[in-house]
């Protein structure tokens, strides 16, 4: 989860008291949309070569693959 994810997580489960978790469901275009990101930013890697500072940081940065 995401630092925001947990926010609405929190948000909901305040106002909604039998709300015990909130999780993310992704459908297939956002499934697909995700697939080709991470390839894009794989590509992009590739040609910045193994020792490339990254242009941006964190979990879910054009940096970071999964």
């Amino acid at each position: 989860m995401y630092a925001d994810d947990l926010g609405t997580d929190k948000i909901i489960r305040h106002y909604i008291e039998e709300v015990k978790s909130v999780e993310q469901v992704l459908d297939q275009e956002e499934e697909i949309a995700l697939a080709e990101f991470a390839k894009f930013e794989e590509k992009l890697r590739q040609q910045k070569g193994p020792n490339a500072a990254p242009s941006t940081v964190g979990k879910g940065s054009l940096d970071t693959v999964e």
